[in-house]
């Protein structure tokens, strides 16, 4: 089976797993394994799911983006969804950590992420699980109130 083949099915899958259910959220990753377009897959997906389809392609000599591409795409998502809400209710609608607020309000805001309060060595860890959980409740938002 080629990869266009695969991924296809793949999509074919999803979609008709996810009128099933409530919300969903799809993640595919590769590494250069094929060569596949964002027209090649929003003709794979139907009309539907395509407002919702967010497409990222890391290049080569860019430098990375923290959390890349999760951030961004809420960022994307944001604005072409919800803002009819102040980024501060959509964030507060999202259920971020409260200690994390001010950093996703300044990014999709700005693009550019900034934090106020002093960071705790200690709690380091603690904090980047935190924030892990934080962008799942936000793409957890994201997936559950559009259906795309």
């Amino acid at each position: 089976m080629n990869h266009r083949t695969y991924i296809k099915n793949l999509l074919e899958s999803f979609v008709k797993d996810t009128r099933k259910v409530v919300s969903s959220t799809m993640f595919i990753k590769h590494y250069d394994t094929f060569n596949i377009t964002l027209e090649e897959i929003e003709n794979m997906v139907c009309d539907e799911y395509r407002a919702g389809l967010l497409y990222h392609r890391y290049a080569k000599n860019d430098i990375k983006e923290p959390y890349e591409p999760f951030i961004s795409g809420i960022r994307y998502f944001y604005r072409k969804f919800f803002s009819e809400s102040t980024v501060e209710e959509f964030i507060d609608d999202c259920n971020v950590y409260s200690l994390h607020k001010d950093i996703l309000i300044s990014y999709l805001k700005t693009g550019r992420a900034s934090r106020h309060e002093l960071l705790i060595i200690s709690e380091v860890e603690y904090e980047k699980k935190k924030f892990m959980q934080s962008i799942c409740n936000c793409l957890n938002y994201i997936s559950s109130r559009k259906k795309c």
